[in-house]
């Protein structure tokens, strides 16, 4: 039976070959943190192969990873300063373009980013979507890596491929003591995306209020348009956000900052430039997003969706009860309502209840 194609095969040399057998064994031997077998794995076999590769840099198939990263994500101390030892390249880069030091800020592991930041390492090193390791640090919400990576040197207001800096990121992923870590070291609350977009936009898109007062007791300006003319509260979707905020609607705005603008010119300032008409093409783009920002009412909680059930049930039943009275009082023999018609039916047609069955001549 033949061999199935696997798409991780180089065929431009045998598959099983030694020098992948050896790579693998390298990466399980680290990832069990056996000091032993590395040592002698380095020692035999590999040197065997020193010509082809580097044995301690050797790359696996998926992420192109070497040893150093898996010992980073592992967490490894011991490995990883063993395969130092052995000239580990601390700048090697795995598909994604991530460090070891990118992996350990990941996870957290500080002892790991300061063995690696001691044997050279950079930390404001990009990956190829522009995050340094205090972005992910900050993304995690490992506050004792960010304090570690701050007074090692890394960028506090670094700016990622998006425009986001590690506070945007902490804001998205609600790390309230990332914030308050980043706001004391002096992180720029105001600080605007490639959208525009600053941490209290992202905080009002994502609804969370308790970091929408938290930025602001924190310092964060509520005018800040982004690059659509919006301001955070155009953002939000919860009424008590927007009333937080003081968010009044477009066209409120609009008419403030015309008549504004109508009182400034009157006193010979700068009144017409403040009050000339947007082009067409910002009031579409306006009116676009606006419509696409409408606010909705907030989701529905357990205990309020049971209180309206049981007091739509109790309506249901008040009002069918109604109708059947209604209804048997029409249809009941010798009730108001038949009597009723009864007399309207008699006086209509000139008869009496006494001649209407009297036996006809």
């Amino acid at each position: 039976m033949g061999l199935r194609r696997n798409s991780n095969w180089d065929f431009t040399r045998p598959v099983f070959c030694r020098l992948d057998l050896e790579s693998q064994s390298l990466h399980h031997a680290v990832e069990r943190g056996d000091v032993d077998s590395l040592q002698r794995l380095i020692d035999t076999d590999l040197k065997q192969c020193i010509n082809l590769v580097d044995s301690v840099n050797a790359r696996d198939g998926l992420l192109k990873g070497t040893p150093l990263h898996a010992a980073a994500e592992e967490g490894d101390a011991k490995v990883a300063k063993f395969l130092l030892l052995n000239e580990a390249d601390i700048f090697a880069k795995d598909r994604h373009g991530n460090e070891p030091l990118h992996l350990a800020s990941v996870r957290g592991h500080t002892k790991l980013i300061n063995l690696f930041i001691e044997k050279g390492a950079m930390v404001n090193n990009r990956n190829d979507a522009g995050n340094t390791a205090l972005h992910y640090a900050c993304n995690k919400g490992h506050n004792e890596a960010v304090d570690l990576l701050l007074r090692k040197g890394s960028v506090l207001n670094s700016k990622n491929a998006n425009g986001w800096t590690p506070l945007h990121l902490a804001v998205v992923s609600a790390h309230f003591e990332t914030v308050r870590i980043l706001g004391t070291r002096g992180a720029d609350l105001d600080c605007q995306d490639s959208k525009g977009n600053t941490p209290l936009h992202l905080a009002c898109e994502c609804n969370n209020t308790g970091m929408v007062e938290f930025l602001l007791s924190s310092g964060a300006k509520t005018k800040v348009e982004n690059k659509g003319g919006q301001l955070p509260g155009d953002l939000a979707s919860r009424p008590v956000i927007k009333d937080i905020l003081g968010w009044k609607p477009n066209e409120k705005r609009r008419s403030s900052s015309n008549s504004s603008a109508s009182t400034s010119s009157g006193r010979g300032g700068k009144g017409d430039l403040l009050g000339k008409p947007k082009p067409l093409e910002n009031k579409l783009v306006a009116k676009v997003r606006s419509s696409a920002t409408q606010p909705v009412n907030s989701p529905e909680s357990f205990q309020d969706r049971m209180k309206r059930l049981t007091r739509e049930k109790r309506m249901t039943k008040k009002n069918n009860k109604t109708v059947l009275k209604k209804e048997s009082e029409g249809s009941r023999p010798g009730s108001r309502a038949s009597s009723a018609w009864n007399k309207r039916f008699l006086k209509k047609y000139g008869l009496t209840s006494k001649n209407l069955f009297a036996p006809t001549l």
